[in-house]
């Protein structure tokens, strides 16, 4: 039993394609942004959402098999 429920892949589609939308036409905005690493940042976090458990928990645990 999983404590986390995984997005169906057309989820996942159309976040990622939102977050592509919105980052190229936020583009000539944070060009002189200042504050534009937070955004995309944000834009990432999004992008690298495919389920229910935090992000940096999924990669944390991915990244558990490098060092053993």
């Amino acid at each position: 039993m999983t404590l986390y429920k995984d997005y169906p892949a057309h989820q996942v589609f159309l976040r990622r394609t939102f977050v592509v939308l919105a980052g190229v036409l936020a583009l000539p905005v944070m060009l002189f942004w200042k504050d534009r690493s937070r955004f995309y940042s944000y834009l990432h976090r999004v992008w690298s959402k495919t389920s229910e458990k935090p992000v940096w928990m999924a990669q944390a645990e991915a990244a558990s098999g490098d060092f053993y």
